[in-house]
């Protein structure tokens, strides 16, 4: 079945204005306004959805869709969806995201994703203006399996959060695979890493085209901070505080690490493991973490002009060989302040070391 709506005025109704079932709808050159509900719901999943050159305003909402017909708000202006009571575009459940143009998210228009998780494939691009809020109730997870995501908050903060504000509310924005270079600036992540997930912001071993991460803060988690296990270009500061485990796991080789803060998670600050060979840590903060401040194990590792302090077993932790440990400052940590195990190799000079139990 299909459903053609052009030019024409819905208004003043109780409920919503045109509330679109199954199959293929077609909504053209319509002014949908003044209506009690949503302005256009399409609340199915399979089918086909087209918008153009509509109107909507007076709503309580301008739109709610299923993830399957996010691709049709590329047809419409985001000034023709503003007027409305709330001026949100509402996610609900299903199906894979695959648009055949940009998918825009404007700060003019935030997303309010009910209890859903967005798949991108294909090669969808998902791009986040400066400014723009993506608010989730309980239980969402972005997974990039193809696209890729442009977040780019150059001139104002991108902030991905909860409705509750509880630690774990949703889940976590894993890149699975994807068809091209993703950008990640200046973008807040807060109450994730909760649903089973085990971080909040995950690249995975799997993707091609390497993820950009520059000047990105993930905060009160329940799990993970940041889990970086795949081609990753690291270009400005990462801050991951007060998470309940590890703030960020580095798996991955030849990553830079500066001006950054792991400060306050319930596990290591800063971990990595045998693969992260070639990391680079400058002018960063690891201090009052529930475990280690740093402990790393991959070879070549470089830790300087940092600062290790109050972590409760230890400040910095080296199980590898040809580590440079310089100019930092490690000092009132409940354990060990340096253990370098493997010292083969090891440039280890001029740092302060002090006040530490062992």
């Amino acid at each position: 079945s299909s459903v053609t709506i052009e030019t024409s005025l819905i208004e003043r109704n109780q409920w919503s204005g045109i509330v679109l079932a199954e199959g293929a709808a077609s909504v053209t050159n319509t002014r949908i306004v003044d209506n009690g509900g949503t302005g256009i719901r399409a609340d199915w999943t399979g089918g086909s959805l087209t918008l153009s050159g509509n109107r909507m305003s007076g709503n309580r909402y301008p739109l709610q869709l299923t993830t399957d017909k996010l691709g049709a708000t590329s047809g419409e202006s985001i000034d023709s969806l503003l007027g409305n009571t709330n001026d949100s575009l509402i996610v609900v459940c299903c199906g894979n995201i695959s648009a055949p143009d940009t998918l825009r998210t404007s700060p003019k228009l935030p997303w309010r994703i009910d209890n859903t998780d967005l798949t991108f494939v294909d090669s969808t691009i998902w791009k986040i203006e400066a400014g723009a809020t993506i608010g989730m109730t309980q239980g969402t997870f972005f997974t990039f399996d193809g696209g890729a995501l442009r977040a780019d908050g150059d001139t104002a903060r991108i902030l991905f959060t909860s409705a509750d504000q509880n630690r774990g509310d949703w889940g976590h924005l894993l890149f699975n695979s994807t068809t091209d270079t993703s950008l990640i600036r200046n973008v807040e992540f807060k109450y994730g890493g909760g649903h089973g997930t085990n971080g909040t912001l995950r690249i995975a071993s799997s993707i091609v085209h390497p993820v950009v991460l520059d000047t990105v803060n993930i905060n009160n988690s329940s799990t993970t901070g940041l889990r970086l296990n795949g081609p990753s270009i690291v270009t400005g500061p990462v801050v991951v505080d007060s998470n309940d485990g590890t703030g960020m796991l580095v798996r991955y080789a030849d990553i830079s690490l500066t001006d950054s803060r792991f400060v306050g998670n319930g596990g290591h600050g800063l971990w990595s493991n045998s693969q992260a060979t070639g990391l680079t840590v400058e002018r960063s903060v690891m201090s009052d973490n529930g475990d280690w401040g740093a402990s790393l194990s991959g070879d070549n590792t470089t830790v300087g002009n940092s600062s290790l302090t109050g972590n409760t077993n230890g400040g910095l932790w080296i199980g590898a060989t040809s580590p440079v440990v310089r100019g930092d400052t490690i000092e009132s940590n409940g354990g060990t302040g340096l253990d370098v195990s493997d010292a083969s190799n090891s440039v280890v000079e001029n740092n302060i070391i002090a006040d530490n139990s062992n």
